[in-house]
């Protein structure tokens, strides 16, 4: 449970660096990893949900 307190805290920061620039090599590395890790519908394509103008 502390792990995914940890991961949400630092996505949060990570969220609040991005709105002031770009995201660091390490973060974005990092970012790659816990979307793989904790992936609970991998094969749903956020696009498929959407809205078409």
């Amino acid at each position: 449970m502390k792990e995914h307190i940890g991961a949400f805290d630092r996505l949060r920061a990570m969220l609040e660096r991005l709105k002031e620039g770009t995201l660091p090599p390490d973060d974005a590395s990092w970012l790659t990893f816990i979307e793989e890790r904790d992936s609970l519908f991998p094969d749903l394509n956020p696009e498929s949900w959407t809205l078409e103008s």
